[in-house]
């Protein structure tokens, strides 16, 4: 039986490569012909629609966008929450009991939370982990986009027994001048990939997306999208 999922991708900052998971997961959900909408939450100015052009720009604080991103699901939908407004969007998702619909089954849910590289996210995770309860899918993300490494993360023995029960994934470190022209061109990695003329930095982005690709599909996202065909 088909059931509608709903991918947010979340962090209680900025600059930790929450969109640029988000515009992976875009192309993710191209290539495996997900049918579906995505959405920016970086009201009012966007952030992910440069690079994904369908995606539409909403006020996730906003009783009427709240509604036309959870009202009527269909398909995979794909959501981009401004860095900051994570715990509010979990609130919202508790107070209209479309949590208690993803504990019912009605849908699928799936948190990619994006982390800082450092201890200060401990409190976030305790905080968001939860607001969630049971029945969604919840991801702690280290994304290596934008950060060199999580040395204090991975130095800290409270991490360890935090994490120790909790799904994580790990997205990839790309190389800077190709991430660069990513950002340069102000396309989708999928169309860098086809348009760029240069065979090196293709390559290098190419290279770097199967793996992204490979962290979703072992993280369980495949599974819970084929489900929505």
């Amino acid at each position: 039986m088909q059931k509608p999922l709903v991918i947010l991708v979340g962090a209680d900052k900025g600059g930790v490569g929450k969109t640029t998971v988000s515009r992976a997961l875009d192309c993710y959900l191209a290539e495996r012909q997900a049918i579906g909408k995505v959405f920016d939450g970086e009201w009012p100015r966007g952030d992910l629609r440069q690079f994904a052009q369908k995606a539409e720009v909403v006020d996730l604080q906003a009783l009427p966008d709240q509604m036309k991103v959870f009202d009527r699901l269909a398909g995979v939908t794909l959501v981009d929450i401004k860095a900051g407004q994570l715990a509010e969007v979990m609130d919202a998702l508790i107070r209209t009991g479309l949590l208690d619909d993803v504990r019912a089954g009605r849908f699928s849910l799936a948190l990619l939370h994006v982390l800082g590289p450092s201890s200060a996210s401990l409190q976030e995770i305790a905080t968001i982990t939860q607001k969630l309860g049971a029945g969604a899918l919840h991801l702690l993300v280290k994304n290596y986009v934008n950060e060199s490494g999580f040395k204090e993360w991975e130095s800290d023995p409270r991490f360890a027994e935090a994490l120790s029960t909790m799904s994580r994934m790990v997205i990839p470190h790309l190389e800077a001048t190709a991430c660069t022209a990513v950002q340069q061109q102000g396309q989708s990695f999928s169309d860098f990939i086809r348009e760029s003329t240069s065979g090196v930095l293709r390559g290098y982005v190419r290279s770097w997306l199967r793996e992204a690709y490979a962290a979703f599909d072992a993280s369980g996202l495949g599974a819970l999208v084929d489900q929505t065909k």
